[in-house]
């Protein structure tokens, strides 16, 4: 399969690269991070630090790690720490996984929230923000609101610190406001047509101008050549397991080797000579 690679001018804010880019622009990074959260939040936000993607490593190799899209931290009545997340994979399996990878980026988070010999009181606040242009929950709300309560009593106070929001950009249900409603619309859309208020006239201004940033430009087309490199040395790696596969089988069936690499030739598109190295090579 071959992937057609979009243009730096054609993407938007819900491609993790440009958002990424312009979220950690060391001018407009921190402003458009405090518009991003103010609108979403509905509340001022304090003075914030913004963090490229952040990896977090399992406590063991063979446990798993996490990398996050734009971290930033709030110094403002204690520390909060904001993880947002764009999502375009509407896999199935993707979407129902979104709780538990929640609960999962909360849990890493959380570790690496508390130093040695600090008080349980001292844990930092977390809230991870999931965009998605696709329905999270099958529902069409805007936006769901996650966090633990107790379930015999739902009134009561339950302050743990994790938050978790999702938003979704064509939600018709429980809009939060008009503000917040032109904001997933113009990160689904980033284009001038859906500039209309003068935050998001800002947030554009911005945009544009990572969009034209030549640095950002040569990282972009050397993320997408190796995404490219991986893919394609992937589809070789499949290719020839089932090559491998067919010539095992074949011979497992008594098929002759002049039958068999004529196969190869007509199924795998392959020469006589590679047909037979691939014969000789899994045959043995």
């Amino acid at each position: 399969m071959k992937y057609v690679r979009k243009e730096l001018q054609e993407l938007d804010l819900l491609n993790n690269f440009l958002f990424g880019s312009v979220l950690t622009h060391p001018v407009y990074g921190p402003r458009l991070g405090r518009i991003l959260l103010e609108k979403m939040l509905q509340r001022k936000v304090g003075e914030l630090t913004v963090t490229p993607q952040k990896i977090m490593y399992g406590n063991d190799t063979n446990l798993h790690g996490i990398c996050l899209d734009v971290q930033l931290e709030e110094a403002l009545d204690g520390i909060t720490v904001y993880d947002i997340e764009t999502e375009r994979d509407s896999r199935l399996k993707s979407v129902k996984a979104l709780p538990r990878r929640a609960r999962f980026y909360h849990a890493k988070m959380t570790s690496r929230g508390l130093k040695a010999g600090a008080k349980y009181g001292a844990l930092i606040n977390e809230i991870i923000i999931f965009i998605t242009p696709f329905y999270p929950f099958g529902l069409k709300r805007m936006l769901y609101t996650v966090k633990n309560g107790c379930v015999e009593e739902p009134e009561m106070p339950y302050e743990d610190g994790a938050l978790t929001l999702f938003f979704y950009t064509k939600g018709t249900v429980g809009i939060p406001s008009e503000e917040i409603r032109q904001l997933l619309t113009y990160m689904e859309d980033s284009s001038e047509e859906n500039v209309t208020s003068e935050f998001l006239e800002e947030i554009h201004g911005m945009v544009e101008h990572v969009k034209h940033d030549e640095e950002v430009s040569v990282k972009y087309m050397r993320l997408w050549r190796e995404a490219e490199e991986i893919r394609e040395e992937a589809l070789e790696e499949g290719r020839s397991q089932g090559i491998q596969a067919f010539v095992l089988d074949s011979i497992e069936e008594n098929v002759s080797k002049e039958r068999i690499i004529a196969k190869l030739v007509k199924i795998f598109a392959l020469s006589v000579d590679e047909a037979e190295v691939y014969y000789n090579k899994y045959s043995v």
